[in-house]
């Protein structure tokens, strides 16, 4: 797996958790549509919680 991949899964759980506002704060994106079309996936996303140590809600 390449670094990439884990900042989108990061990217989109927190996406799904708190809102695409969070997590252009989060990267420190200028633009909400940058990190929609680059960071956060619309599609299956390899669940990583474990690996990352996050206790599933």
């Amino acid at each position: 797996m390449k670094f990439s991949d884990y900042c989108k899964a990061v990217a989109t759980f927190i996406e799904r958790a708190e809102g695409m506002d969070a997590v252009g704060k989060a990267l420190g994106h200028s633009s909400p549509e940058i990190t929609r079309r680059y960071y956060v996936q619309r599609e299956a996303v390899v669940d990583f919680r474990q690996v990352l140590g996050v206790v599933a809600p």
